[in-house]
């Protein structure tokens, strides 16, 4: 069974909001396996983190990493090819 569409557009739409503040385009997107998500940043989708089988502890640590880039704690740069990348 796949990530169910609710659960990744609400996911989605949390990493939409958290991306505005940090001025950073984020995502949540499905990764090659239909069950695993991580999220994105960058017009390209790259995944700075997973993509990870979609449970219970991989949303805390999603929502976790979301409140960690809001709180500072971590960041995104762009590496030296200009891909982003969670610091």
């Amino acid at each position: 069974m796949g990530v169910s569409v609710s659960s990744l557009a609400l996911l989605d739409a949390r990493a939409d909001d958290v991306g505005s503040r940090i001025h950073w385009e984020m995502h949540v997107r499905a990764g090659g396996d239909p069950e695993s998500v991580g999220p994105t940043a960058g017009a390209g989708h790259v995944f700075i983190y997973g993509p990870v089988r979609l449970d219970d502890r991989a949303v805390a640590h999603i929502n976790a990493l979301r409140d960690a880039l809001l709180r500072r704690e971590r960041c995104i740069v762009e590496d030296h090819q200009g891909r982003p990348r969670l610091i």
